[in-house]
């Protein structure tokens, strides 16, 4: 059975907020960003999924604003919402605090909008799906 996940697009005015990753696989450094999420669990809503991941990641509380997306891959199914910040400031939480370090590392970065277009991001049409939504 395939993991199935929810995934949020966090954009505040002219910024989105993404979990930036720096990981040292094989021998060689691997740098990529992420949106906010993770996997569902039990008798949970793919929304209800939505909100907790990005709380637990980026302690903040949202609110869903629209659904942008459903991608089914070999090993996963990701559900993409578009989420507004209600409060707190953008700052790692969860197991992604307990598990950075140097050689596998996360931090959360608000990046500008124009700026996307230079960075390694999965799915970089969910933004403009976001900015319509």
């Amino acid at each position: 059975m395939k993991r199935v996940c929810a995934r949020v697009v966090l954009i505040e005015g002219e910024f989105i907020y993404l979990m930036y990753r720096r990981k040292f696989l094989n021998g060689k450094w691997v740098i990529f960003y992420t949106y906010p999420g993770g996997g569902q669990e039990k008798n949970e809503s793919l929304e209800q999924t939505a909100i907790r991941e990005v709380r637990e990641e980026f302690c903040v509380d949202i609110k869903l604003d629209g659904f942008l997306k459903r991608v089914e891959r070999e090993e996963n199914i990701t559900y993409y919402y578009k989420g507004i910040l209600l409060s707190g400031k953008p700052t790692l939480g969860g197991e992604e605090a307990l598990r950075s370090c140097k050689t596998n590392y996360y931090e959360v970065q608000k990046i500008p909008l124009n700026e996307v277009k230079n960075i390694d991001l999965y799915s970089k049409e969910l933004i403009e799906l976001a900015k319509k939504c």
